[in-house]
């Protein structure tokens, strides 16, 4: 399998760059993403799922967030922990992040940092760490490192969170239908029809627990039904 080029990852930190201001229609099935009442109350119900668990595992401390996007995760993070570090590459990501705490009284907890999390190195230790909707993302030739990076910003006894995709036709919208099985890039559109090519790949439970293994992380990895793997 060929690496991943720089002008994909390129392109793809530009659709998000684009996308933030349209980002949460996906996750509150609105607009293109509007799968009708039966597929939507599929959806949060396993968004309470995911919520529940993130929840039970109990954040607190100093807490590191990576791909924060537009603050679905880090208003939970920023209700429970002491302080929280978010590293996103997209200002305007962090713009609606920052802007969302704030009107929950939760801004002072977090700091934001215009991150390439490719580029990423941690400067110190977490009690937590936690990576939403970022590690099908990231390409194979490149998670190793990823993780390597994750385990060195991990506390010993720390606590790792991740929430993702799982690949389900119903999780898009229906005019950017899913790559074929296995691939690694596909295209992905905005309300207005520009068109950018990303990198999207999905995983099993037991290849999450295996790359987390290699790294000394004892992960235990859980699918809901449909949507998402946590």
């Amino acid at each position: 399998m060929a690496d991943v080029s720089e002008r994909v990852l390129t392109e793809m930190q530009a659709y998000y760059r684009e996308r933030a201001g349209e980002y949460d229609e996906w996750w509150f099935r609105t607009g293109r993403y509007d799968r009708g009442p039966e597929s939507n109350a599929g959806w949060f119900a396993e968004v309470a799922e995911a919520q529940a668990a993130f929840d039970a595992a109990g954040f607190v401390g100093d807490v590191l967030e990576l791909a924060p996007g537009t603050g679905n995760w880090t208003e939970r993070l920023a209700r429970s922990a002491e302080r929280v570090v978010a590293l996103d590459a997209s200002p305007e990501m962090i713009a609606l992040n920052r802007a969302r705490l704030a009107a929950q009284g939760l801004a002072d907890t977090v700091t934001f940092r215009e991150t390439d999390l490719f580029a990423w190195r941690p400067e110190r230790e977490y009690d937590g760490v936690f990576i939403g909707f970022w590690l099908t993302h990231v390409p194979a030739e490149r998670l190793d490192d990823f993780l390597a990076q994750v385990a060195a910003a991990l506390r010993p006894g720390g606590l790792l969170g991740i929430v993702d995709g799982r690949r389900d036709e119903q999780s898009t919208s229906p005019d950017q239908p899913l790559a074929p099985a296995g691939a690694t890039l596909t295209t992905r559109r905005l309300n207005d029809g520009r068109a950018y090519q990303i990198v999207k790949r999905f995983f099993t439970p037991d290849e999450l627990t295996a790359q987390f293994a290699r790294h000394g992380i004892d992960a235990h990895v859980r699918e809901t039904a449909r949507y998402f793997i946590y």
